[in-house]
């Protein structure tokens, strides 16, 4: 593995091993992304199809709410009256954990830190099945993120920073100004004239 400084720095290095006959395989570089709801959002899914002998039936409705950094994906069902009968109820979580890992578009983005609630549904006594309530929770969150608002999360790195010591106020002062977070700077006894600052960026919604 080979860490440049830029593209041209990774041109100049790549065409060097190559000229000496050797083999490299490159992959571009894909950062990962995060997204998240920034607001409560109401979803409706139903799957309603019917092609000769047991259709497939499955009708429920979500909310979708955004949670602190960190929390993940939760969920949780207040539906009364058994519109959707107990034995999907773990469908639709499956199917909309998968429709929010997966991401909800052909980015595949995955979404984080929310919390869906199953409020309302519908169910047959003969075609619903466990694939179909599946199948209508995963619609359910994209209808949420139609209706709602969906921000993307900064990335966040974690980095160790070795400087020369007349250097270190310059670099802590760039630091803030990036957003970094220092957390201790300790001397580096390998390198007597350098400190060391682990550092790292705080992930945080962009602005909408």
């Amino acid at each position: 593995m080979l860490w440049c400084l830029g593209e041209a720095h990774a041109d100049v290095v790549l065409d060097r091993l190559r000229a000496t006959g050797a083999h490299v395989d490159t992959v571009p570089l894909r950062v990962a992304l995060r997204e998240t709801f920034t607001g409560e959002a109401r979803g409706h899914g139903r799957l309603v199809k019917q092609s000769g002998g047991h259709g497939q039936y499955a009708v429920c409705d979500v909310v979708v709410s955004p949670l602190p950094r960190g929390s993940g994906v939760q969920f949780t069902d207040k539906v009364v009256g058994g519109a959707v009968p107990s034995q999907f109820i773990s469908s639709v979580e499956k199917g909309a954990r998968a429709q929010l890992e997966h991401g909800l578009d052909n980015d595949h983005v995955q979404i984080v830190d929310v919390l869906v609630t199953l409020v309302d549904g519908k169910a047959h006594s003969v075609d619903s099945s466990d694939a179909a309530f599946q199948m209508a929770g995963g619609l359910a969150v994209k209808d949420a993120a139609a209706n709602g608002g969906v921000s993307l999360l900064e990335p966040l790195a974690t980095v160790d920073i070795t400087v020369p010591d007349t250097h270190v106020g310059a670099v802590l002062s760039d630091l803030s100004g990036r957003r970094g977070r220092v957390t201790g700077t300790e001397p580096d006894r390998a390198r007597p004239w350098a400190w060391s600052a682990p550092s790292s960026t705080p992930r945080c919604p962009t602005p909408s």
